[in-house]
């Protein structure tokens, strides 16, 4: 207590415009913000995570320049490290990104305070320093100072003195760059896409080395970082407009639609009024007569139709199993979701035993044919699986509740990690079209992904469409079957085995998982709006 006296007194002494509550207020900004640093910080966070902090701050007039003279940077980068270390026996992922951490606080860190400019100068006592080191130590003495003596040790072995982090990140992303394509897509009208495409790329890897991306904001730029070139109508990035003209990203996109599916296509005129007929009957008489008798009433309709609406009458007759005679009032978990709304439409539609196609939901590590597992877990693969020993994955598939609507983050990153799948099963060569299913909520978003020329995979919007939530909107859907149609034939047609083909030089590889969180940046932009719209 009487220390905190003199501390106080010493401070109202030097600085009498400020007030006590001041004081206290600085305190626990300095204590929490070291902590979060210590703990929470990512490679791109952590400086502009202190240059947003610190000019708060200063803004509010709560502190000066020398607000953070006695903090023990090394003491932050031992608990790094000693995190790092724990974390090494957990996922692969999380032990990467605390590494990451670590070093980027030393590179940071180390005799670098040029995060914090200008201000006034303040005292700080011996004590206080020793009372801030007291306070966030998690270790014996002895462990920290091995680790401080081991962190000594690597960094007299690096060459050239420290480097910053944006070097790092460029040298270590300069791996799955490479030069601008000599051959690149050919438009019908006569425009090839390449060097635009690879001058785009490297906006994106200049702002990542600079500032980071935020996932839900720039989403097309983290998605030519792995060269996808994403496709979704009315949502595309400002940026890439100015660097690729919107006609020809438009022309793109229609010419990747007419190749891989007849926009013409679309249900009968017998099976439209067929199945309307029949629900009809079943919304008006559904609490007094069987489901079963409905289901039987469109088994025999579909005898007359060809295989792909029958398959389509399938799905009807699934979703009149399943689904709630109204839409339910309680709050639908994912397992619900994927059980009772969403399996009856997709596993009916794209699991086709006959052609040796499954559709399986699995949430565990993906396991194909020829390559290592991953640490990712998707919800569910389709797969050509003749033998049940050999897997050729040709589609997956991610699902998020209506609640992750809100959770920009959580459903673009979903998005990404669909187009990660879809690329790396293309680039084992074996098939030509990989399919990428999104669900939030009740909302169906279908792409394909292709290999089309040197570092150009386009992964375009295919089609977007809702599953029923009860039998009452299950009439509605009617007008849904014709996207199901095209979704089908284009799955039928183009998620196939072909030949080998050597694609060494068309392909690139993706950048590690573990570097994934190089490229997110965890602080919010201004003006902030999201890339995609998932209603």
């Amino acid at each position: 207590m009487a220390t905190l006296t003199k501390k106080l007194q010493l401070y109202a002494k030097n600085k009498k415009k400020h007030s006590l509550a001041d004081f206290l207020q600085v305190k626990m900004h300095k204590i929490l913000f070291l902590d979060y640093i210590a703990q929470y910080a990512t490679p791109n966070s952590a400086e502009k995570a202190v240059k947003l902090k610190c000019q708060k701050i200063r803004k509010n007039f709560l502190t000066s320049k020398n607000a953070f003279i006695d903090v023990d940077w090394n003491l932050l980068l031992m608990q790094a490290k000693a995190r790092q270390k724990a974390l090494e026996k957990g996922t692969a992922v999380l032990a990467a990104a605390t590494g990451e951490a670590a070093n980027t606080l030393e590179n940071l860190f180390n005799g670098q305070n040029d995060y914090d400019e200008g201000g006034e100068e303040e005292e700080v006592e011996e004590e206080e320093a020793q009372m801030h080191e007291e306070e966030r130590t998690e270790k014996s003495e002895t462990e920290q100072t091995q680790e401080a003596e081991a962190e000594q040790t690597q960094g007299q072995e690096k060459s050239n003195g420290k480097r910053k982090y944006q070097e790092m990140a460029s040298e270590k992303y300069e791996l799955t760059a490479g030069a601008c394509p000599k051959d690149g897509y050919l438009l019908p009208s006569g425009t090839i896409i390449h060097e635009n495409w690879h001058k785009y790329k490297t906006h994106a890897v200049n702002k990542m080395n600079q500032t980071g991306l935020y996932l839900a904001a720039e989403l097309y730029e983290v998605f030519s970082l792995f060269h996808i070139f994403l496709l979704v109508p009315d949502h595309y990035s400002k940026t890439m407009t100015k660097i690729i003209d919107i006609q020809i990203i438009e022309e793109l996109y229609r010419t990747l639609k007419e190749k891989y599916v007849d926009a013409d296509i679309c249900i009968s005129d017998e099976l439209q009024l067929g199945v309307t007929k029949v629900l009809r009957k079943l919304v008006v008489e559904d609490r007094k007569a069987s489901r079963r008798d409905f289901e039987l009433e469109l088994l025999v309709l579909s005898q007359a139709f060809e295989e792909d609406e029958r398959v389509l009458v399938d799905v009807i007759r699934s979703c009149i199993q399943k689904l709630p005679s109204t839409d339910s009032t309680h709050e639908i978990r994912e397992m619900e979701l994927i059980t009772t709304f969403i399996d009856p439409v997709l596993a009916t539609m794209l699991n086709r035993p006959e052609t040796k196609k499954c559709f399986r939901w699995l949430n565990q590590q993906v396991i194909e044919y020829g390559t290592e597992p991953t640490n990712l877990r998707p919800d569910a693969i389709m797969a050509l699986d003749p033998t049940w020993h050999e897997t050729y994955a040709i589609g997956y598939c991610e699902v998020k509740t209506s609640a992750a609507e809100k959770h920009h983050q959580d459903t673009h990153l979903d998005t990404l990690r669909t187009a990660l799948f879809c690329k790396d099963a293309l680039d084992r060569g074996e098939i030509k079209c990989t399919l990428g299913v999104q669900v939030v909520g009740f909302c169906v978003q279908v792409y394909l992904c292709s290999l089309e020329s040197e570092a150009l995979y386009p992964f375009f919007l295919l089609e977007k469409f809702e599953v029923p939530s009860s039998l009452l909107k299950l009439p509605k859907f009617i007008s849904e079957l014709d996207k199901l149609k095209r979704i089908l034939k284009a799955y039928n047609n183009h998620c196939v085995k072909k030949s080998r083909i050597d694609i060494d030089k068309l392909k690139r590889p993706s950048m590690p998982t573990e570097h994934l969180f190089k490229i997110l940046n965890v602080v919010v932009p201004t003006n902030f709006k999201p890339t995609l719209v998932f209603k």
